[in-house]
């Protein structure tokens, strides 16, 4: 049995995946954008706080105080 992407209900991010999808710089940037839109609007998209706040704390201390506080982590879809 094989699952498609549209079959996923729910899926787990981590601080590396959240990295890849706001840093367009990183080289998994395309692929990751590319995933996070093939879901299903519906599905679920889990994290933690804990993984919010590493990914905060990298984007500030990698990219830059500024843009670590624009980063909005995407509810429905990436800009």
């Amino acid at each position: 049995m094989t699952t498609s992407i549209a079959d996923i209900k729910r899926v787990f991010i981590d601080t590396s995946a959240w990295i890849d999808l706001m840093n367009s710089s990183e080289r998994h940037h395309a692929a990751a954008v590319a995933f996070h839109k093939s879901l299903a609007p519906m599905t679920l998209r889990i994290t933690t706080w804990g993984i919010v706040s590493e990914t905060f704390t990298w984007i500030r201390y990698h990219i830059g105080y500024r843009e670590a506080g624009r980063s909005r982590f995407p509810s429905g879809g990436i800009p």
